[in-house]
């Protein structure tokens, strides 16, 4: 088009064209993202016999995931620390947690390279996934809420639902906690 034009209008048309092709990538790769998230969520929103950890750890990594750390670090503190000290077991905890009336279903998978258990709880209204991963020993690895949507969508009603979440496993949690006692 401008071969034997104005050389501005060249590097111009250059910059413009990489600048699409950029965006078009971009758009191409969000879309991607979407649509795996999407479908995994579907999967994992429902019951289901066929768990592979490596979807769910995908799906944990294609969704807005907030730790326990960042959402509520003194309930964070209280399953890390006191929990240890008073000598409860955590796989108690989450037996306890996947019987409460706040859960539609829940999947356990063990990670064959760490041999950690990673278990997902579906909440029932809330479109939230809790992962709770612990080690061999049964010890806290790490407490995360997992939303469906996409990291773009990170809104303050996302994050109302999340608190939400956190304050429902904070009272299931506490009452497994009195219970022990």
């Amino acid at each position: 088009m401008f071969e034997e034009g104005n050389p501005y209008a060249r590097t111009l048309l250059t910059q413009i064209l990489n600048l699409a092709e950029r965006e078009i990538k971009r758009v191409f790769t969000q879309a991607c993202k979407d649509k795996i998230r999407e479908r995994l969520w579907v999967k994992y929103s429902a019951p289901s016999s066929n768990i592979d950890i490596a979807e769910l750890n995908r799906l944990r990594k294609v969704s807005i995931a907030k730790p326990l750390t960042a959402l509520d670090p003194r309930l964070h503190d209280i399953l890390r620390n006191e929990c240890r000290e008073l000598e409860l077991s955590m796989s108690d905890l989450v037996t306890y947690l996947k019987r409460s009336s706040i859960v539609l279903h829940q999947f356990q998978a063990m990670d064959p390279v760490s041999s950690n258990t990673l278990h997902v709880i579906c909440m029932d209204e809330k479109n939230i996934l809790v992962y709770i991963e612990l080690d061999t020993e049964n010890h806290l690895v790490s407490f995360d809420f997992v939303t469906n949507v996409g990291a773009r969508a990170d809104t303050e009603e996302l994050h109302k639902r999340m608190q939400d979440a956190v304050e429902s496993f904070t009272a299931s949690i506490l009452d497994w906690i009195w219970q022990q006692r």
